[in-house]
Parts: structure tokens; C-alpha cells; sequence
């Protein structure tokens, strides 16, 4: 829908919603979601399915952020990501720009890919896109161009919509025996449990509770915040808007860009097994192995965050209590370490910490679910881990702002005496390191033997255009004087 006014850069507006692919905006809790990664090979093929897919009138349409009648999930919802080359193999107009007059490197890392950005973010080592899955991996990403992500709410329904979907994308990608022209496929299914109280919780394959802490929106009918809740996250740091307070101008042309978005999609394998064998070493009982799996994440396996309960779980904290916490004054890592992950993916304003300015600058949306079988207390062989979008406005302020500067960095806190390690969780950890964690402000603890517990598998940098914009692309690709990436710098 065009706008009809100039949107705010801070709040969104309802008339803004359906304007908005509806991943940017909300979760959508739906249990089963499959993603396809796609080859342009025919442009006038590709441009037809962008077409069918934004007409309202097709086999299935792009979701939007416009609420669903009564809060009923629809049967199911889909989302569309271009990466950079995939942009450049629908030849738009020459005038697309995602430069002039931004700052340096505003919108570099969305042209160079998430390959080119593999050592600001510690995709290195195993992590690094040799590794990669072969659709995604160094010798192949120029060649992952459109990213499909279907959301639905049951197996059947899943694989109903992808056969659609694959009738509806079989003309674009190229003819059989083309280079890497499969259509790469992975499967993300929500794990659920149902606790005590007959209460269900989302759970990642390490058993830590799930979708706590997204960040919330700004709007114009947002409700006013109790004095107990963190700040709304400005809009223009999840959808492209022009404003006084925006750290970018937006690209260019607006009929594209405006109300689009970024994501980085992860493909991230969990060595579950190798978490809870370190968990269980030197003859720790239960408790000891909840105590330490506590300190490494920041929270406990039921959600509740140490902060808030620094020596025991204890029963699951009220929503708001779940995520209205901060690290207050606290430079010594006292309950919550500095290495701990919920502390270095969201230091929550300080204090102490390398390139924080607010609660809300560098929030990212987390739009990820597991993928794998669930772990049964053996090494199976089987890979899990967990794979989705990670979505931004800027990729340097935000995404790459999060890996690169505090979850794999030795110098995030202020205090070089606090730097003892990376992320724990997620980091890209030397084999036989330790996890440090302070028991006192002169005292600290070191457990050995840790290791890696989560590689990067795969990734792309993608543009998430609105639907306006993406109607703009299918109605000005194909274009005789086309756009192309430009160099880097």
C-alpha cells in the first residue's frame, strides 16, 4: 500500500502496516517454517513472481505487519529477502543507490555480503564460509540470490504451501545442470514444553527458554511504558526511514526502499552434546550443572535471568520481569558475568562497555527457531542448532555491531581486569579455553575445557524490500541500463 504521507521516522503508524513484510514487526509464533534459497535465472520469470506474490490476488502473498482479524494466525505466512547480487539480477534502474550520501560504509556490508563480512563477525576458522552449507559457502553465495521463508502452523500445512511455493518459483531458477542451481532447503521446527504448571515454553536445543527478549516497536498507538518496562526501540532502526535522528540517509529510490529492512540469516550448528558433557564434568550434580549453565547464558534454563535470581532458577518470573532488567552499576560481573551471553548480545545500556550509547542502539530482531532432532542425552551424530533472520536497519550499527564488537571481542567491557573471554555461548571460542566467572569483587572462578558450542554454517546479508517496493521491482526490472553492485571501497 503507497503511503500517503510522509511516515514518522520514530513510530509506526497503522497505515504503515501494510506496507511492512510482518516478520520486521512481530513474531509469529508459528510452529513449523521451512526457508528456500534461490537462482535468478530467468529476470521476466522472476519479476512475474514478485508479481503473483504481491498482487493479493495470487496462490500466496508476501505477509504483512497488518494484524490478523481477531488475533487468528492465518494458515500461513511468507516473507521475501534479496541479497545484494540477487537485487542486481533483477536489472532495476541504474539509479538504485544504496550510497550517496550516507555515511561510509552505511550500506557496504548489505553490497559485500555476509561472505565479505565473515571476519567482522568472527566467521572465521570453522566458522568461516569455506564451511559453509554448499549453497551459501564462499565458492557459491554470488549465487544465492532470493531467500523464501514460509511460516505455518502444522506439518501438513507446511508442506501444502512449499509444494505451491515451488510451483510458483520453478520458472525462475535456471535449468537443470546450471551451476548451483538447486534450490537449497532447511527446515526450523519450534521446540515446546509444557512445564509444572501446564505452562508452555519455546526452548532451544540447549534448553534455555526461548523468543524472551525481542525488542518492541515504537508507535503512535503503542500503549504509554510503566514506569517497569525498557524504552521502545525507535522505528528506523528496524524499517528504512529519513529523519533527524536517523544514523543513515535513507537509500534511494524511496518507491524501493522506504518501510524495507535487513536481516543476516544464521545457519548456527549446536554442539548440544559438547554443552552438556561440559556441563556435567567433574562429577557435577544437577544443581552444579544448572548453576554453571546459568552463569554461561546469563539466565537460567527456565528464562528467568540471574540478575534477578543469582543463585537458584526458582519458579518463572512474570513476563515483565523477565526482561525489565539491567546490569545497574555492576563493573565486577556480579551475578551476570561480562563472558556471559545475554550480556554481551544486550548490554542493556552499561556500564562499562565498549561502544554502548543507549538501552535501545544496537537491538536487533530475532526471528529464529531450531532446527535438528531434539537432543536425547547422547552424541547421535545428528546436527541441530538453529537458523533465521536477525534483523536490522544497518548491519555495521547493529548486527555486526553485536558479533563483532561484543559477542567475539576480548576487549567489550572498559575494564581490561574484566575481559577474561569471549560470548561463552555463542562465540567463536578457542578449543580447551575456560569460563571465567567472579565470585566476589577480588575472587573469581575458572572452568576448563570449554570449547566451541555453536559454528556458523551458513549466512546472507538480505534486503527485506516492503511490498510496495518489491511491487516497484517487479514493475522496473528487466531494465535496459541496470543497476550493478558497486565496487567496494
Amino acid at each position: 500500500m503507497p503511503q500517503t504521507s510522509k511516515p514518522s521516522p520514530d513510530k509506526l503508524a497503522p497505515a504503515d502496516l501494510p506496507d511492512i513484510q510482518g516478520l520486521i514487526v512481530r513474531g509469529y509464533n508459528m510452529p513449523f517454517v521451512r526457508h528456500f534459497v534461490l537462482t535468478i535465472g530467468d529476470i521476466a520469470a522472476a519479476l512475474n513472481f514478485l508479481t503473483e506474490l504481491t498482487s493479493g490476488t495470487g496462490a500466496l502473498s508476501i505477509t504483512s505487519a497488518t494484524p490478523w482479524p481477531g488475533g487468528q494466525k492465518p494458515p500461513y505466512a511468507l516473507n521475501l529477502g534479496l541479497t545484494a547480487q540477487g537485487l542486481q539480477a533483477l536489472a532495476p534502474p541504474a539509479s538504485v543507490n544504496f550510497g550517496g550520501q550516507n555515511p561510509p560504509g552505511a550500506f557496504a556490508a548489505f553490497l559485500g555480503g555476509a561472505v565479505a563480512a565473515a571476519g567482522r563477525v568472527s566467521d572465521t576458522g570453522a566458522n568461516a564460509p569455506t564451511n559453509w552449507v554448499e549453497k551459501l559457502n564462499s565458492s557459491n553465495a554470488a549465487q544465492a540470490h532470493i531467500l523464501l521463508s514460509l511460516y505455518a502452523n502444522t506439518t501438513e500445512t507446511r508442506d501444502s504451501y512449499s509444494s505451491t511455493l515451488r510451483s510458483l518459483f520453478q520458472p525462475v531458477i535456471p535449468a537443470a545442470g546450471a551451476r548451483n542451481s538447486d534450490v537449497y532447503e532447511i527446515d526450523v521446527d519450534l521446540i515446546v514444553v509444557t512445564d509444572a504448571k501446564g505452562e508452555k515454553h519455546n526452548k532451544i536445543h540447549f534448553g534455555y527458554t526461548d523468543g524472551i527478549s525481542n525488542p518492541i516497536i515504537d508507535a503512535t498507538d503503542a500503549p504509554p511504558l510503566r514506569d517497569d518496562q525498557l524504552p521502545y526501540v525507535p522505528a528506523w532502526q528496524f524499517v528504512l526511514r529519513n529523519g533527524r535522528d536517523t544514523e543513515y540517509v535513507m537509500p534511494s529510490p524511496s518507491d524501493l526502499t522506504l518501510n524495507g529492512s535487513f536481516s543476516a540469516f544464521r545457519i548456527l550448528a549446536q554442539d548440544v552434546h559438547g554443552f552438556e558433557s561440559y556441563l556435567q564434568a567433574e562429577g557435577r550434580d544437577a544443581d552444579d550443572q544448572e548453576f554453571l549453565a546459568g552463569k554461561i547464558c546469563g539466565r537460567w534454563r527456565n528464562g528467568n535471568p540471574v540478575v534477578a535470581a543469582p543463585t537458584v532458577p526458582g519458579p518463572v518470573l512474570p513476563d515483565d520481569q523477565l526482561t525489565d532488567f539491567d546490569y545497574g552499576s555492576d563493573t565486577v560481573g556480579l551475578p551476570c558475568p561480562y563472558s556471559a551471553h545475554t550480556r554481551r548480545a544486550n548490554p542493556r545500556g552499561g556500564p562499562g562497555v565498549q561502544g554502548v550509547t543507549t538501552q535501545t542502539a544496537n537491538r536487533i530482531m530475532r526471528r529464529a527457531n531450531p532446527y535438528g532432532p531434539a537432543y536425547t542425552g547422547h552424541d547421535d551424530g545428528q546436527e541441530r542448532g538453529l537458523a533465521g533472520h536477525f534483523i536490522c536497519a544497518s548491519f555495521a550499527n547493529q548486527f555486526e555491531q553485536i558479533m563483532g564488537a561484543w559477542v567475539n571481542k576480548t576487549d567489550f567491557s572498559a575494564q581490561p581486569s574484566k575481559n577474561v573471554s569471549i560470548d561463552a555461548l555463542l562465540g567463536n571460542v578457542p578449543d580447551d579455553s575456560a569460563f571465567i566467572y567472579p565470585t566476589s569483587a577480588s575472587a573469581q572462578v575458572s572452568v576448563p575445557a570449554m570449547s566451541r558450542f555453536v559454528t556458523t554454517r551458513g549466512g546472507l546479508y538480505c534486503f527485506l524490500p516492503s511490498l510496495s517496493g518489491l511491487r516497484w521491482l517487479a514493475q522496473n526490472g528487466n531494465n535496459a541500463t541496470p543497476w550493478t553492485i558497486p565496487p567496494a571501497n
